[in-house]
């Protein structure tokens, strides 16, 4: 297993936001995460990254426990806020992190395919919303990842950017486990194996592609599931 949490449970001044979340991801699964706004999902990223404490349960990443240093190299991870320094060049902001996830080599292939050399001397805080995504997904894929954790991956970006970002995760990154937490359900249902849904802290159900199938579209199995 990649992931496995038992029994999750986190509160915020005293208002319970997972309320014993249980889950196990494989190796090279890609995996949804679907839930409105306050439900629980980017809690639950942030505790399986190691950015927040929980209060009660088990959670192992990788085999180890998410604040362990020695994992860290091993996940990309895509905030849904933008987190780099404005100030920064976008080639300072790149080359930053490919040496720190010693990938120059990646770099070389990211800048030719989203043909970034125009850019490349531009400070980060003048770039338009969809080229700083597209800055931060590069950066979320640098590396020798074993784990992706994305949030809203392809807000702000075109319809071409988007498919150019889709179609390399199919041919790069099929080893790579993903847990992607997304509000575009077409996407969702494109890439992951499969989904769960999450609502007020607890998740309602988990379904392959295959049960995937019995609804007319992800939004109807959506609909159909928050109402139970």
């Amino acid at each position: 297993m990649i992931l496995k949490i038992e029994n999750l449970r986190k509160s915020y001044k005293k208002i319970e936001v997972l309320k014993g979340i249980d889950l196990e991801i494989k190796e090279s699964e890609i995996f949804g995460i679907l839930g409105p706004n306050g439900a629980g999902k980017t809690t639950t990223l942030k505790i399986i990254l190691g950015l927040t404490q929980f209060d009660d349960g088990k959670v192992e990443v990788l085999g180890s426990a998410p604040q362990d240093p020695k994992i860290k190299e091993y996940i990309g991870f895509l905030p849904e806020e933008f987190c780099i320094p404005g100030f920064l060049k976008v080639k300072e902001a790149l080359n930053f992190y490919s040496k720190i996830k010693r990938a120059d080599s990646d770099l070389d292939f990211f800048i030719e395919e989203f043909c970034l050399k125009p850019i490349l001397n531009k400070p980060l805080g003048d770039l338009s919303q969809g080229q700083k995504r597209l800055i931060q997904i590069i950066v979320s894929l640098l590396g020798k990842n074993k784990l992706l954790i994305w949030d809203e991956p392809t807000v702000f970006l075109d319809l071409p950017t988007r498919k150019k970002v889709l179609r390399i995760l199919e041919e790069r990154f099929k080893q790579t486990t993903m847990i992607i937490s997304s509000h575009i359900l077409s996407e969702i249902e494109k890439l992951c194996d499969r989904v769960c849904f999450i609502k007020e802290g607890k998740i309602l159900k988990v379904l392959t592609k295959t049960e995937l199938k019995e609804f007319e579209s992800l939004e109807s199995a959506f609909e159909k599931i928050e109402n139970v």
